[in-house]
């Protein structure tokens, strides 16, 4: 049985997002710095790939 506080149900929630947050950001700095520079085109591929589809107009 997991326990939830009352008044901060998403705490363990948020917790686990960000948690999981890092260790893709870590992975993907280790995985990039494998290589050499990517160049101006790439860069704006590999963003575009951590934006939510209908983000490009923002």
């Amino acid at each position: 049985m997991t326990y939830r506080h009352p008044d901060k149900p998403d705490l363990w929630a948020n917790a686990r997002r960000e948690l999981r947050t890092a260790a893709a950001e870590r992975y993907i700095h280790d995985l990039i710095n494998t290589f050499p520079a990517p160049t101006p085109e790439q860069r704006a591929r590999l963003a575009a790939l951590l934006l939510p589809a209908g983000d490009g107009d923002a």
